[in-house]
């Protein structure tokens, strides 16, 4: 979990430089999936799972994204990232 939350604050750094979420979800599912596939997950598993995390990682940077400043902004950002490190 300690990794994952590494590269989840690694997506938000790249996530406000290029704002583009697509870009950030990607390399944020593809760094989650490697790290899942390199500790022994079963490969069909992490694939199911990749796709879902991609999901909810595309709808969290998208509003992440949108709410640019402000109360919402950091709502999204404590709750979506706690859902994203803890549930997904």
């Amino acid at each position: 979990m300690l990794i994952e939350l590494v590269f989840l604050i690694a997506a938000l750094k790249l996530l406000d430089a290029t704002n583009n979420p697509t870009f950030a979800t990607t390399l944020y599912t593809a760094s989650v999936v490697f790290a899942a596939l390199v500790s022994g997950g079963a490969f069909v598993s992490v694939v199911i799972w990749s796709v879902v995390s991609f999901c909810v990682a595309l709808v969290y940077f998208s509003l992440l994204q949108k709410f640019e400043s402000g109360p919402q902004y950091y709502s999204v950002l404590g709750i979506g990232g706690a859902f994203l490190l803890l549930v997904v």
